[in-house]
């Protein structure tokens, strides 16, 4: 029996006592590395510890991709590099301006300008006669704003080249997100968007629907054609953006592709479905870009904005186009 002195203790007891005391000093190593453990994963019960950080940005200015950039003469920069260039505001006269060389029989032109403010971001499209913006001709445009990190599409007006057209902003949750700074290459970035959509900047749909969309950074190669002469190639920097109508890729049954180049905007937009048939335009598209998301899914539309013709009259301001009271 135990009673203060070892020295009493039988060759047993002192046995057993060391064998009490390894047990102890393992158990107690491992009550501290569980507290270890807890406190690197934020404890047993709290929060779920420091948020990652943010992704490293690949952009220095997201701006680049939204509107012509323009030299001095009026020639967009990204076939005069090295000049002084500047974005085309919506008070520059439109020295060239963008027709569609897919085929349609429409005739689409495509305008990429920054309102006089610098607010928000206009991207045209003008079916015959091709002028200023008339909705009766079925015109329509999107209006991109952006917080210097993402970039979203704030207001679109659907134009279908008949004379009808539908208006609405995107609203509620993330809204409708085109991309953001952090554009990887080599791989996508996405993010499960929730939105809705209302005539009125004031008020929104309380229910949302979800929209995967996903996007990257690449430099691809731009078919171009200036005045109808034989087309030439720009290797630019572009983002690549996905727009699918569920929530996931694989769940979806409509995407909108869209390829916006540095320095000149959106060079090509596409819509694809998993119904058939397909359609076969006179434009490629882009090279790599162009091709089906994954097996199953057909190409509905296809326009590729990037016949350079002259024109030296219009303005943005002439289309007078969101309009008067139109709030970003």
């Amino acid at each position: 029996m135990f009673d203060g002195a070892d020295d009493d203790w039988t060759e047993a007891e002192r046995m057993d006592h060391r064998i009490g005391s390894v047990i102890a000093a393992v158990l107690a190593i491992s009550f501290v590395a569980l507290l270890l453990m807890l406190a690197a994963c934020g404890g047993g019960g709290g929060g779920g510890g420091p948020p990652p950080p943010p992704p490293t940005p690949t952009i220095a200015d997201v701006t680049s991709f939204l509107a012509t950039s323009r030299c001095p003469d009026g020639v967009p920069a990204a076939f005069e590099p090295g000049c002084a260039a500047a974005p085309q505001k919506a008070s520059d006269v439109m020295t060239w301006r963008r027709h569609d060389w897919s085929g349609h029989i429409d005739g689409q032109v495509e305008d990429a300008f920054v309102s006089d403010g610098g607010s928000y971001y206009v991207n045209t499209f003008s079916y015959p006669p091709n002028g200023p913006f008339v909705p009766s001709n079925g015109d329509g445009g999107d209006v991109l704003v952006t917080d210097g990190t993402t970039v979203r599409i704030d207001f679109t007006q659907n134009g279908d080249g008949n004379g009808g057209t539908r208006f609405n902003y995107w609203c509620g949750g993330t809204g409708w997100v085109s991309f953001d700074d952090a554009a990887p290459t080599g791989s996508w970035r996405g993010e499960v968007a929730s939105l809705n959509s209302s005539p009125s900047p004031g008020g929104c749909p309380s229910g949302l629907n979800s929209a995967y969309t996903q996007w990257r950074l690449e430099t691809v190669d731009v078919p171009y054609v200036i005045q109808n002469n034989s087309q030439k190639v720009a290797s630019l920097p572009a983002v690549i953006s996905e727009h699918y109508g569920a929530a996931s890729a694989s769940a979806a049954r409509s995407m909108e592709r869209v390829v916006m180049a540095q320095g000149i905007g959106r060079v090509l937009w596409e819509a694809w479905t998993t119904t058939g048939p397909g359609a076969s335009f006179t434009c490629p598209g882009i090279a790599g870009w162009s091709d089906p998301p994954a097996p199953g899914w057909y190409l509905q539309d296809r326009r590729c904005l990037t016949q350079f013709e002259p024109d030296g009259v219009l303005t943005g301001d002439a289309f007078a186009w969101p309009g008067a009271g139109f709030a970003p």
